[in-house]
């Protein structure tokens, strides 16, 4: 509305409720306070737009008197109109800021909607991936709410087992994360094995829920099973073989015992025998005492097996019992000219061990380093503390042994090569003993070898004895 015709308007209400005062002109001031504020019209300039109006009235009415009055009577019109004017003004602002606000409201929701959109567009893809997962899974996989009811299966179960025939009460499981197999009846009546994975899954403070894995090893269970079976027969095979060997040997060591005596006793009367007597009697000594030192090989090989070998343990010098196995062999090293050395550490003078199954490992060793070393080699052996155990190595100049013969060394009756079983003697059982009797005591032995440039033998035993009985035995050789 022009400002002009507002002014109009104010007029022409002045003037109607100069000549009629009524009530109703009070709702034409209120409406026209509006639109005084629509048209921004600041309310503060009614006062001049009324003065003006007045001074028209003057003109219309000459009489000073009737002015006055009239400006004294329209007065609360105009300040009515002032307030009717400045409350609306205030009612459009704050409607206008309420607007804002609630626009303000509106984008926000509308942002918090894009937001929940992405998130329950998310929500559908994680679910779609876990059902994808799942159903994919070859394993069972379950749900359960904390009464026990199922509210999520995946397709392998659905298609293998009945869903409510594996619905179970909440009170009979386990509330915490479990283990185990069980056995379970498939849609065909077929009994089968499963490795279950019972586990919590919580919500929140108050929402527990169960799930659970189950993942088929029938074939495992039945390979298990007949593992068993097969160690079962093996063991039994093998206490029957021990007894075979057992009663074989004490069968074949009687005769052999009188052979090799009356052998013996033979040999002791050279003048009772001509040279060709006495080199068959020597043939049948030598190879009756070969075939009861193979016997007895097998007998401790099989009681070794069988868990039935006995250590007995005790405090035993090792310069002393190095020095009685070289003696014992340095004649067999004569005849072929080889050098024996030994290098023992001072401070490994006692070891606790089996005193005869110690010498027979070093027998065992050191003659088959000189079996198997030249005309004019060296066998050494060298003993030596190493943190809590006490080191042993035999080193040879003889042929060596290839890389892949090492791996079938210490497996009972192998021999190196036929060329070497017809230059070599032996029953291909030393070394197997050999082995056996160090893992006894808690040892390891292992071999270093190349083709044409010897072998070392290593083995190691636990000590297995007090600083005392070391001091003790030191001071007993210092004294001597």
């Amino acid at each position: 509305m022009p400002l002009q015709t507002f002014k109009q308007k104010y007029y022409e209400l002045l003037k109607d409720y100069f000549e009629d005062p009524d009530e109703r002109y009070l709702f034409e001031i209120e409406d026209l306070g509006r639109e005084m504020v629509l048209e921004n019209i600041p309310p503060e300039d009614i006062a001049e737009i009324h003065e003006e109006a007045i001074s028209r009235l003057a003109e219309d009415y000459p009489d000073l008197k009737l002015v006055e009055y009239s400006r004294i009577l329209s007065t609360p019109l105009m300040e009515m109109m002032i307030a009717y004017g400045l409350a609306f003004r205030e009612w459009i602002e704050a409607s206008e800021k309420s607007r804002k606000e609630l626009q303000k409201y509106a984008e926000e929701l509308e942002k918090k909607n894009r937001e929940l959109e992405k998130y329950s567009q998310k929500l559908k893809e994680n679910k779609k991936l876990f059902s994808t997962f799942m159903d994919y899974l070859p394993a069972t996989a379950y749900i359960k709410d904390d009464s026990g009811h199922v509210i999520y299966t995946n397709k392998y179960l659905k298609e293998h087992f009945r869903t409510d025939e594996r619905t179970r009460v909440a009170e009979t499981e386990k509330k915490s994360a479990s283990t185990k197999t069980e056995s379970v009846v498939d849609l065909e009546g077929k009994e089968l094995f499963y490795r279950t994975i019972r586990f919590p899954i919580n919500l929140d403070e108050r929402t527990t829920l169960y799930g659970g894995l189950g993942i088929d090893v029938t074939e495992q269970k039945f390979a298990e099973e007949m593992m068993l079976k097969a160690k079962l027969d093996a063991e039994e095979a093998n206490s029957t073989k021990s007894k075979f060997l057992a009663n074989m040997s004490h069968e074949l060591r009687t005769p052999l015992n009188s052979i090799i005596g009356y052998s013996d006793f033979l040999l002791e009367w050279p003048d009772s025998l001509n040279d060709k007597q006495r080199k068959y009697v020597g043939n049948i000594s030598a190879s009756g005492k070969h075939l009861l030192t193979l016997i007895n090989d097998i007998l401790d090989l099989s009681r070794v097996e069988a868990g039935k070998m006995e250590l007995r343990y005790g405090d035993i010098s090792v310069p002393e019992s190095v020095a009685e196995v070289m003696t014992t062999l340095r004649p067999l090293a004569a005849k072929k000219n080889i050098n024996l050395k030994k290098i023992i550490d001072p401070q490994l003078p006692v070891i606790h061990v089996d005193r005869e199954k110690f010498k027979e490992i070093l027998y065992n060793l050191i003659s088959n380093a000189i079996k198997f070393t030249p005309e004019d080699g060296t066998v050494s052996i060298k003993a030596s503390f190493k943190g809590d155990l006490a080191e042993f190595s035999l080193k040879d100049t003889g042929i060596g042994i290839s890389k892949e013969d090492q791996k079938r060394l210490f497996q009972p009756f192998t021999q190196i090569d036929s060329a070497a079983s017809r230059k070599y003697q032996g029953s291909g059982l030393g070394l197997a003993l050999v082995k056996k009797f160090v893992e006894l005591h808690g040892g390891a032995i292992w071999v270093e070898s190349e083709i044409g440039e010897g072998s070392t033998f290593t083995f190691t035993l636990p000590i297995n004895s007090s600083s005392g009985d070391v001091q003790e035995y030191l001071g007993e050789q210092s004294s001597t």
